[in-house]
């Protein structure tokens, strides 16, 4: 990949940061998901991530095609802002639960500053929603029991059911016959 650094603006630049630093942490992810194999059966029993079952949750569509769909979302509002040159479509909350959803059907885990890369906004706007998504109930934090040194952050199970839910609700919307009166195309 070649990056053309002399004549990028200043926001071009910190979406390429964003993008390495979210690069580095799914590698680093990867890798102790790989070591975390190894160590399920005791994180299960101590209450880690585990990944998402269809059996509690919305059936309409499976999660593996939930979480491509919420990945494209993740993706489209990421190019929105870089098409109009500036954050149209910025809401740091949903990009995180966009992004945990997808995490967590996949059975990955999610550092707190994996999460603020994620949320595609400044490090202190991230933390700060991060805590009002806790509040409200929609997150946990958890001790990474590989690492003592990070925080985990995961979607709380009824945030998961209401992800899930919303997801499935907008692909059945896609798939809706075309409306006469509105002259919608039919896209699925």
């Amino acid at each position: 990949m070649q990056i053309e650094l002399e004549h990028s603006s200043p926001e071009s630049l910190r979406e390429i940061a964003r993008f390495l630093q979210y690069a580095a942490d799914s590698i680093e992810r990867t890798t102790l998901d790989k070591e975390a194999e190894r160590t399920e059966t005791q994180r299960s029993e101590e209450g880690g991530t585990q990944p998402a079952s269809s059996s509690s949750l919305d059936s309409r569509f499976p999660l593996s095609a939930l979480a491509e769909f919420a990945r494209a979302q993740y993706a489209h509002r990421l190019q929105s802002n870089r098409i109009f040159g500036f954050e149209v479509s910025s809401d740091p909350a949903w990009n995180m639960l966009l992004d945990l959803f997808i995490q967590r059907v996949e059975g990955k885990r999610v550092s707190v500053s994996s999460a603020c890369v994620a949320s595609a906004a400044p490090m202190t706007t991230a933390l700060r929603y991060l805590d009002m998504l806790e509040e409200r109930g929609l997150l946990a934090r958890v001790p990474d029991l590989l690492d003592k040194r990070r925080i985990l952050v995961e979607l709380a199970p009824d945030a998961l059911l209401k992800m899930a839910t919303h997801l499935s609700d907008g692909m059945a919307a896609l798939r809706k016959p075309k409306s006469p009166k509105l002259g919608i195309f039919e896209w699925g």
